[in-house]
């Protein structure tokens, strides 16, 4: 919109399908001005991760984020110039129990941009099309579980000689 810093935000997954309990999985956000004007004021990205994903830091120089329960907030007071954009990212766990499409809905608001009241609409509740929101979806699929045996069949050695071990991965 002419005049005014209109909103965007997008949003990639850095997991690979399989990703199971594991800690360096990250989702990547970027705001945009689509509008003419710079922003004023505070930018908020609300985040709502999934259930069994837990957020574990943010990274971005300008950038500010907390989590309550699976709400992530995120907050900058960086200007943004028409045109320009700012990311961060959100690394997060992921736990074992979480099998099959996993959906991530963030949404932007604030810095200026009149919509929604100035505020980050509820993600994932924006209508088709709104900038303001975006998701990430990772297919997520159980890993095998391993164990792992060393025999010798002995029950005593003595010094210097020598004994053959089986390993066993079941």
């Amino acid at each position: 919109l002419p005049g005014i810093p209109s909103l965007a935000l997008s949003k990639q997954s850095s997991a690979k399908s399989g990703a199971v309990d594991h800690a360096d999985a990250s989702y990547t956000l970027t705001v945009r001005i689509l509008g003419t004007m710079p922003t004023s004021g505070t930018i908020t990205v609300v985040d709502e991760l999934p259930a069994g994903v837990t957020f574990v830091r943010s990274s971005a120089a300008n950038w500010s984020c907390a989590a309550a329960g699976q709400t992530v907030t995120c907050t900058s007071a960086q200007v943004l110039a028409a045109g320009a954009a700012s990311s961060f990212d959100l690394a997060v766990q992921v736990s074992a129990a979480v099998v099959g499409n996993v959906i991530n809905q963030a949404a932007v608001g604030g810095g200026g941009d009149p919509s929604n009241g100035g505020k980050p609409p509820v993600p994932g509740n924006c209508a088709n099309g709104d900038s303001h929101c975006a998701n990430a979806s990772t297919t997520v699929t159980a890993l095998a579980e391993l164990t792992l045996s060393k025999t010798n069949h002995q029950t005593s050695l003595k010094a210097g000689s020598t004994t053959t071990y089986t390993v066993t991965i079941s």
